[in-house]
């Protein structure tokens, strides 16, 4: 009765407001999908059904779709367990080589570039790395 109350004499108003709502809504319902099935197919895949088919239904809707999904989830399950396998494997031997070149360096160079480069290194898989020469390459060039 409100609602009647309130929007009596700006039907159309509302209809053009609701119609340009839903398919904003409807849009990005369907981009959000397409992204979340192309960015992350192996978290997509394992979503439940039920949240598959009420926010996000547009890639499971087509047959090509499904098997794309799949197939990038199975390769991205891939890629995780490799990753995975070569932390595990090399983990020991990048700490035991960090701890010896930490202990190799003087004190002074925990707030040096060497430690920065070696912090780097560690961050992107690369713990293993000699990073001397590219500290000295740094301390000597020009400021």
């Amino acid at each position: 009765m409100g609602l009647y109350a309130k929007f009596a004499g700006y039907w159309p108003e509302v209809g053009i407001t609701l119609a340009f709502l839903l398919l904003v809504v409807g849009y990005g319902m369907w981009s959000t999908a397409e992204l979340a099935a192309n960015e992350i197919p192996l978290e997509y895949y394992h979503f439940p059904l039920w949240f598959k088919l009420g926010l996000m239904p547009s890639p499971l809707l087509r047959k090509g779709a499904r098997q794309h999904i799949r197939t990038m989830a199975e390769k991205r399950a891939k890629d995780l367990k490799s990753r995975a396998w070569k932390e595990k494997s090399l983990g020991s031997s990048a700490t035991s080589f960090l701890s010896s070149t930490t202990t190799q360096r003087s004190s002074s160079s925990r707030n040096s570039i060497g430690y920065l480069l070696r912090k780097a290194a560690n961050s992107i898989d690369r713990g293993n790395v000699d990073v001397s020469k590219y500290e000295e390459r740094l301390a000597d060039a020009p400021s």
